[in-house]
């Protein structure tokens, strides 16, 4: 292949998609579970084979969608994990095609293909949590990528069904993450910043045909629920009136401004703020139109991923789509202004410039603790999970319960592979911080006695979480037994 060929190659839109999906394929490949895989492996266990849904019998503060994923996988397979990466690799991808689609109508081919690199690169980092395909952003991302492609695909003419099938996607992403209501936002504005030749009764009629893609959406993903007899206050409580938990955000201001600073400017993120700068002051570099489209976006977006406080990396993926888009129309801007002077050498200079690109952004810490964590696997498995996990099962029928006292993963993971029913629906100590929820967990384990239960040798404190009355009863009631490693097994006297 001519020199030339190669790097023409690198514009094909199918040799980009193919070589992102690559990287997304190795950028999956973790040998280990993650906490939060753990978790919700197990409550789709625990709904899928024991019939009690989420929000009633277990307490986590996610819309249902990765519930109802994590259950459909363990329907079809005892290895949940495999089945739920796969997908999130498959929709990751979607995600990319979306993002092509939207640049090449906004701008043109070029800039789509700059923005699939953009996008599936930045979105394997290792700051951004590249391994982690099972997180309910990656899902939560399609489909509002989805929905604004819905939005921009319509013709110019007042269109209902565009407008139903934005919302519905919506209201899927809201499905996985209470977060996309700020996409949702940023999706009502830009509609009307797309059609300012509508009528006020038209953009009217416009924010309704959304908002009743997102409520059929809704209905949906409660119906499943209602089925299971879960009540709508139960759906409320559990999926949204939850977020005022102190163990949904970060309460401290100077936590929080830390870790945003951490993030945005002593990481990666800050070689990005040049490209920002110039996108939103340079105004030579795309239409109004396209400027605020994006830019509310983005900045809606943003709000988005500074909600919490955490600052986790799959959390910052939120920014992804836009972000892509603004640097990939910079990128292309430029490409082109510089390009212009080189005549017969231009195609070969653009391609050049986004092969820099790939080589700059190209994920080699998540490729490299990945190839790592497979090599010396031996080294970072930790067989006294799989110890502890197969002991308790064999000790304790399908019947008996089991209750893991603090929320560290090591006893997340022992839970998920027992699969013992945990004898309070607080089957971890992140939402227990008043004594509503101290007293309730006291009173499901009064009830639904524990065979054993399990604590970290890291909690050195029980009372604290749980409160002096849990405390007393335990140590009434348990006496400690054996220990895997960290893990302590208390049995019932």
């Amino acid at each position: 292949m001519k020199k030339s060929d190669t790097f023409s190659l690198i514009k094909n839109f199918k040799f980009a998609i193919l070589f992102v999906a690559g990287v997304f394929i190795l950028a999956s490949a973790f040998p280990f579970k993650l906490y939060d895989e753990s978790i919700w492996s197990y409550i789709g266990w625990l709904w899928s084979n024991q019939g009690i849904p989420p929000y009633i019998g277990i307490v986590e503060n996610k819309t249902p969608g990765i519930f109802m994923l994590f259950a459909l996988a363990n329907k079809f397979s005892v290895d949940t994990i495999f089945i739920v990466r796969t997908l999130g690799v498959l929709f990751s991808l979607g995600t990319t095609i979306l993002v092509y689609e939207i640049g090449k109508r906004l701008v043109d081919k070029a800039t789509g293909i700059i923005s699939i690199y953009i996008f599936g690169l930045t979105y394997s980092w290792s700051l951004l949590d590249g391994f982690a395909f099972a997180q309910t952003e990656i899902f939560m991302i399609f489909f509002s990528t989805l929905a604004f492609y819905f939005l921009i695909n319509k013709s110019n003419s007042f269109s209902y069904k565009w407008l139903i099938l934005s919302g519905l996607s919506l209201g899927l992403a809201i499905m996985f993450k209470q977060i996309a209501i700020t996409t949702a936002l940023a999706l009502v504005i830009v509609f009307l910043i797309l059609n300012t030749n509508y009528t006020n009764r038209q953009r009217i009629k416009g924010i309704g045909f959304i908002g009743i893609g997102v409520l059929l959406s809704t209905l949906f993903s409660y119906s499943i629920l209602y089925m299971f007899d879960v009540t709508f206050l139960e759906y409320i409580n559990g999926a949204w009136k939850i977020l005022l938990n102190s163990g949904s955000k970060i309460e401290s201001v100077n936590t929080h401004f830390s870790n945003f600073i951490k993030v945005f400017f002593y990481s990666k993120f800050i070689l990005f703020l040049p490209i920002l700068v110039l996108f939103f002051m340079n105004k030579k570099i795309c239409s109004k139109t396209m400027y605020l489209f994006l830019g509310t976006w983005f900045i809606f977006d943003f709000i988005g991923v500074n909600a919490s406080g955490y600052y986790y990396g799959h959390q910052i993926k939120q920014l992804l789509p836009s972000l892509s888009l603004i640097i990939a129309i910079v990128v292309s801007f430029h490409i082109n202004k510089y390009s212009a002077n080189l005549k017969k050498y231009a195609s070969h200079q653009s391609s050049l410039s986004i092969l820099v690109l790939i080589i700059f952004l190209f994920p080699y810490k998540q490729l490299y603790v990945n190839a790592n964590s497979l090599i010396n696997y031996s080294t970072y498995n930790k067989v006294y999970i799989n110890e502890a996990s197969n002991w308790l099962k064999s000790n304790t029928d399908n019947d008996d319960f089991i209750y893991a006292l603090g929320a560290d993963q090591e006893l997340i993971f022992i839970l998920d592979q027992t699969q013992r029913k945990s004898s309070s629906k607080y089957f971890n100590s992140i939402f227990i911080k008043e004594d509503l929820q101290r007293n309730l967990v006291l009173n499901d384990i009064k009830q639904n006695s524990p065979k054993f239960i399990l604590k970290h040798g890291s909690l050195k404190n029980v009372e604290e979480i749980y409160g002096l009355e849990f405390n007393m009863y335990m140590k009434s009631n348990y006496t400690f037994l054996k220990s895997f490693d960290d893990v302590e097994i208390y049995k019932i006297k």
